[in-house]
């Protein structure tokens, strides 16, 4: 009995616990993460679609290092949609290299 016991007020104790940090924010939902980056992945794969589209009009007639720099822009910008900050993806650790913003 003394077992059950114990084991009771163990559970009781993480449950507390639990509570806790739910209430300081210290716990998130799976549902939510799961939403967030569903939705940057849906950034990303409209992004790429739309490669197809934008980029020829901007491409045309420039030197193949000018059509490189703009490509990499582009994907850079994409990246950086993908990565950015957000309630569930924190900042860059000190030391990491900043993002460049890429202008359209």
């Amino acid at each position: 009995m003394l077992a059950i016991k114990k084991a009771y007020w163990s559970e009781k104790s993480i449950g507390e616990q639990l509570k806790n940090q739910k209430t300081r924010g210290e716990l998130i939902s799976l549902e939510d993460v799961v939403q967030e980056w569903a939705g940057r992945v849906s950034i990303v794969t409209s992004g790429l679609e739309a490669f197809a589209d934008r980029l020829p009009p901007i491409l045309e007639g420039k030197p193949r290092k000018e059509m490189r720099d703009i490509i990499k822009k582009e994907v850079r910008y994409l990246r950086e949609s993908y990565a950015r900050k957000g309630k569930y993806c924190p900042p860059p650790k000190s030391g990491a290299l900043p993002a460049t913003s890429a202008k359209k």
